[in-house]
């Protein structure tokens, strides 16, 4: 006996009630889900992490998308707060936006993360449940750079996929976006 899937076509399940996903940059990233920035080593992957940060803290376009204003949690994985903060205003400045600048780092929230382990369910607990107690509560969370979180290679491991099933919970949780 096989259990065929139940495919259907895009205009039936429209019809069925199932509605596309709530956009946060159109287009580009939605709500409720993960998205990964995958570049080898010294790629800029975090200088294009801090460029989404502030296109969604100020509401402004990054590249071709349009990005809604809102709140931002950046989880410091390596360098400190410090070295983000100190990249974070070169950024703004560099977009020519220092005019609000003040806005912008109102609208991001920054906490070290350089010695936890991601992957582990009792602290991906704790970060969920801080970043739900946030007033405003942020709907997008950038872990950077997140290959340290885990302390291994990037090849496939389980411990990417308990770390993928614990950036989703805090994506619902958010209802927003988790950027590795």
């Amino acid at each position: 006996v096989f259990n065929f899937l139940a495919f259907g076509t895009a205009k039936d399940k429209i019809k069925q009630g199932i509605k596309a996903p709530s956009p946060l940059a159109a287009g580009l990233f939605f709500r409720k889900t993960v998205a990964a920035l995958g570049a080898p080593e010294d790629s800029f992957k975090s200088n294009w992490a801090l460029q989404a940060a502030i296109s969604f803290a100020a509401g402004l376009p990054c590249f071709t998308f349009s990005f809604k204003k809102c709140h931002v949690a950046y989880l410091v994985l390596e360098g400190g707060e410090g070295y983000i903060l100190e990249r974070l205003e070169d950024k703004i400045e560099a977009m020519g936006l220092s005019h609000m600048r003040d806005e912008i780092m109102e609208r991001i929230y920054i906490v070290d993360c350089s010695d936890k382990q991601l992957d582990d369910e009792a602290t991906a607990k704790d970060i969920r449940e801080s970043l739900a107690a946030l007033n405003p509560r942020p709907e997008v969370a950038v872990f950077d750079p997140i290959t340290y979180a885990l302390n291994e290679d990037v090849r496939y491991s389980p411990n990417k996929t308990r770390l993928c099933r614990e950036g989703l919970r805090i994506a619902k949780t958010l209802n927003g976006l988790v950027l590795f």
